[in-house]
């Protein structure tokens, strides 16, 4: 579809979900300089539980907005919690206290990681989602 002359182009909203980016391994890393470059082409948003300062430093100056809770969580570890679920449950209570606008969004992208399914059952049925 052409565009008249003052037309803006509608770029899509995405928002990108990885419930932990507390390891900031090579996944994480690469993750984030994916963000900086498909922000010129898209509105980006990002929604994770827990965002160091030094995956902040790997974002500065993009322009993509971060959406997290606020407080970051201490993950429970060990065979107890493993058997207990209990990085899960946390990562279900936090995520409801996450304030996402889901009206601002067209599609979900989430990044396999601690605590990123959790969220799947509060995206609205409307959103389309991928998984990664």
């Amino acid at each position: 579809m052409a565009q008249g002359e003052g037309d803006v182009a509608k770029r899509p909203r995405v928002l990108v979900v990885r419930g932990s980016f507390g390891a900031l391994g090579g996944a994480e890393r690469e993750l984030l300089q994916l963000l900086r470059s498909v922000n010129e082409r898209w509105d980006t948003s990002l929604a994770t539980l827990e965002f160091p300062d030094h995956a902040k430093e790997l974002l500065a100056g993009a322009n993509i907005q971060l959406i997290h809770p606020e407080r970051f969580p201490t993950w429970p570890s060990g065979a107890r919690a493993e058997i207990t679920a209990a990085a899960s449950k946390l990562a279900e209570s936090l995520w409801k206290e996450v304030n996402i606008p889901w009206s601002d969004f067209d599609v979900v992208h989430m990044s396999v990681c601690k605590g990123t399914l959790e969220l799947l059952p509060l995206i609205p049925p409307k959103i389309p989602v991928h998984y990664h």
